[in-house]
């Protein structure tokens, strides 16, 4: 390795003079110092992109020049590992024996100080070299190779990850899922935003006016003050109680007024535009599809339509077999006639859901009847007239 350009070399013993003529960029660039490393990287397809190089001769190449990085990294390896002042082996026998034998210090001197802790960020095997090694092997391997039209690199499809610190806290420091996803998300959107859009997206009027997915629309100040009385087992409207004169109501002949009734709209713990979502009033039917879109995120004419099926309809909205039960008040969650009531004497043919449990859903109306009774299977059918807010569910249920 005493050339000056030991990588030209090399170069040199593996192609002829007609292949350097023919190579000459990947010549020129060794010969005005080039590091090796790099077109070790690159890897076959590396130098066939960028040095018009035969994928045949970059093998033959990158054979040779494998070896050599290989030494290269061993040399400073070790050089890095130890001192100048080191010791040869004592004699292992005789009298030269009974001193002090050798060690690891004595022999390599390495230099302990200049040297990092193994939980260092700046460690060649710390969580802080993975991540870059990572994001350098996406640039170096995955974006160079990208066919589509529009290729989105790392830094577009991640606008915060260059932006991020690496420091002890970064890789120390446990942190939960939901504080990694928010300012993941937030950034995405921020820079995301529609082309005819001029202002930068403003997030919390994004969650206002979002309906889907389910837990929409989101108000932060809401969910703060609810979530602190709910830590004290409380909600917001014990707090309208409490300033009220008053409370309780049945005290007093007519107590009722308008803080009561603020009172008993915070006790849902629903926030205001939860509220407004819930008392506006029904859609035009030609707007049907501008509706379904916004509320269960259906993107065509045809999507909307399989609603009616329990399947879809518990997609869209993230309920679970009981979630839909209780939500629609059937089976598990059906209401029962008290046997105290005696003004008629005949039994109800199904679930009055209508009367009590789902009053809301059913505008208060007594159900179709499409009770279909198969082999295995019942048919229910669930009407929610006029608000379309829960469509009609037609789903074969498995008794």
């Amino acid at each position: 390795m005493s050339d000056p350009r030991p990588a030209s070399q090399l170069l040199s013993q593996v192609f002829s003079e007609e292949k350097l003529t023919e190579y000459l960029d990947l010549a020129t660039y060794l010969e005005e110092g080039g590091s090796i490393f790099p077109l070790v990287e690159k890897g076959v397809q590396g130098l066939v992109r960028e040095y018009k190089v035969s994928p045949d001769d970059a093998r033959l190449f990158l054979r040779r020049a494998n070896s050599m990085a290989v030494y290269l990294r061993r040399q400073f390896i070790e050089h890095s590992l130890h001192g100048k002042n080191t010791e040869s082996a004592a004699p292992r026998s005789g009298l030269l024996s009974m001193v002090e034998g050798p060690s690891f210090e004595r022999l390599f001197d390495p230099r302990f100080d200049s040297l990092c802790p193994p939980d260092a960020i700046e460690s060649l095997a710390s969580s802080a070299a993975y991540l870059v090694e990572m994001v350098r092997w996406v640039i170096d391997r995955i974006e160079h190779f990208s066919t589509g039209p529009v290729p989105l690199r790392l830094r577009e499809r991640r606008k915060d990850l260059m932006n991020l610190s690496v420091d002890f806290n970064a890789i120390h420091r446990p942190v939960s899922a939901v504080d990694i996803i928010v300012p993941v998300l937030e950034t995405f959107i921020r820079e995301h935003k529609d082309p005819d859009q001029a202002d930068p997206t403003d997030l919390e009027l994004a969650m206002i006016n979002a309906r889907y997915p389910n837990g929409l629309p989101y108000y932060q100040h809401w969910v703060t003050l609810d979530a602190v009385a709910r830590h004290h087992g409380l909600s917001v409207g014990n707090f309208a109680h409490m300033v009220d004169l008053s409370f309780p109501y049945f005290l007093q002949d007519q107590a009722w007024d308008e803080d009561a009734g603020r009172a008993l709209a915070h006790a849902s713990r629903l926030g205001p535009y939860q509220r407004q979502l819930l008392t506006e009033d029904p859609p035009a039917y030609a707007n049907r599809e501008e509706f379904y879109a916004l509320n269960f995120g259906t993107d065509n004419s045809s999507k909307y339509q399989n609603l009616n099926q329990v399947r879809f309809f518990g997609e869209r909205t993230k309920l679970d077999t009981p979630g839909l039960e209780a939500l629609l008040s059937v089976r598990s969650f059906a209401p029962l006639r008290s046997p105290n009531v005696t003004e008629t004497d005949t039994k109800p043919a199904g679930p009055e859901s209508w009367r009590s449990g789902s009053v809301y859903l059913n505008a208060h109306t007594p159900l179709p009847s499409a009770l279909r009774v198969k082999k295995w299977r019942k048919c229910f059918c669930i009407g929610c007239q006029p608000s379309p807010t829960v469509p009609m569910i037609l789903s074969d249920m498995t008794e």
